[in-house]
């Protein structure tokens, strides 16, 4: 691979690039892409200063095609001598770069704005470049972390596509807004499920995970919504795709919570219980709380989980001394007589008995 360093940067909340259009995945736009005239060259379109990089995100997202040209645009914060960025491309991409720039806030401030790359291809030809962050504690490189990663092919009548594996999300605002409008603010994409969702650096936004179902958190993908005239404003506030992958089959319980801040005692602002079934092929789909409750079995406190803690709630609320109740006695009515007793305990106890043999 060919590493170029870029300029000394700090950490920044940038995960991935995304266009509108993957092969194999559920098309959700049609590929970010401008006809040029005859007039027209790719270059007309690549930002020179911070406005029109500003402008280039909030209508492109951080990848388009004019042409024949590849333009990738991503944000940055300065901190000197702590972190920098570097660009590698994969040694199979036999792709000319045109331009790489840094662009700044301002003259008089240099610590936060916007890299832009552009990429000119030929027939039959794939690009695979990715976007690391270098943190560096001491003398040495600690520590290498992937940011972004672009994929593209041509093919012989030049139709460029993006390949990359997270191009299906949104990362414009426009995408944003169409993807939300479709599918809502939850859902079960591409083996995925996804929260679409606005952000602040200044809240926190909790996933928790509960059931039977093994579910990973994957990298998130950021549509900023930093504004010309807002000083400072890069990545405090915006959108933001959440991506939570299956890895086993059963069901599961998301609660998202969103608290005022980062504060061990912060206030809720906003809470959401969701449920979602997985199947042996691990998609997953959103099913009724109601749904939840009768595929977990045995579960009495409704954790999604069944263990010994559901014996021992069970027979607290036998014997009159659980003050939380039983939060889903259906799944504990093992007899089907629509009452909690005795044989219903034992019935349960005996399942979870032979379930460790």
């Amino acid at each position: 691979k060919s590493i170029r360093p870029i300029a000394v940067l700090a950490a920044a909340s940038i995960c991935f690039s995304t266009n509108a259009y993957t092969a194999g995945a559920e098309t959700i736009y049609d590929l970010t892409g401008v006809n040029l005239t005859e007039e027209e060259t790719a270059i007309d379109h690549v930002p020179e200063n911070y406005d029109e990089a500003v402008a280039f995100v909030r209508k492109y997202g951080r990848t388009a095609v004019f042409g024949n040209t590849v333009c990738c645009v991503e944000e940055w914060f300065r901190q000197p001598g702590k972190t920098y960025y570097a660009m590698e491309i994969s040694d199979d991409s036999d792709v000319k770069e045109i331009s790489s720039e840094e662009i700044y806030y301002s003259d008089e401030d240099k610590d936060s704005g916007y890299m832009v790359f552009s990429f000119e291809m030929s027939e039959n030809q794939i690009l695979k470049s990715d976007l690391f962050m270098y943190i560096r504690i001491d003398d040495d490189i600690n520590d290498k972390r992937l940011c972004c990663s672009y994929s593209f092919s041509s093919d012989s009548d030049l139709n460029i596509s993006d390949i990359s594996e997270y191009s299906w999300l949104p990362d414009s605002v426009a995408e944003h807004d169409a993807f939300v409008k479709k599918y809502g603010q939850f859902s079960c994409l591409n083996g995925y499920i996804n929260d679409c969702s606005a952000y602040s650096h200044y809240a926190k936004y909790e996933h928790e995970w509960t059931g039977s179902a093994e579910i990973e958190a994957e990298p998130s993908a950021y549509v900023t919504l930093s504004l010309p005239d807002s000083e400072h404003a890069l990545t405090m506030s915006g959108l933001c795709t959440y991506l939570f992958k299956p890895k086993t089959p059963g069901v599961c319980m998301l609660t998202a919570t969103m608290y005022e801040n980062y504060a061990p005692e912060s206030r809720i602002m906003n809470k959401q219980q969701l449920y979602f079934s997985v199947d042996k092929d691990l998609n997953a789909s959103e099913i009724s709380m109601e749904e939840f409750m009768e595929q977990c079995k045995g579960d009495a406190n409704g954790d999604g989980v069944c263990n010994i803690t559901d014996c021992t709630a069970l027979r607290k609320h036998l014997a009159g001394m659980n003050e939380d109740g039983i939060k889903n006695w259906k799944a504990v009515d093992y007899n089907g007589d629509d009452k909690l007793n005795i044989i219903d305990f034992c019935m349960m106890k005996n399942e979870f008995l032979s379930s460790l043999t």
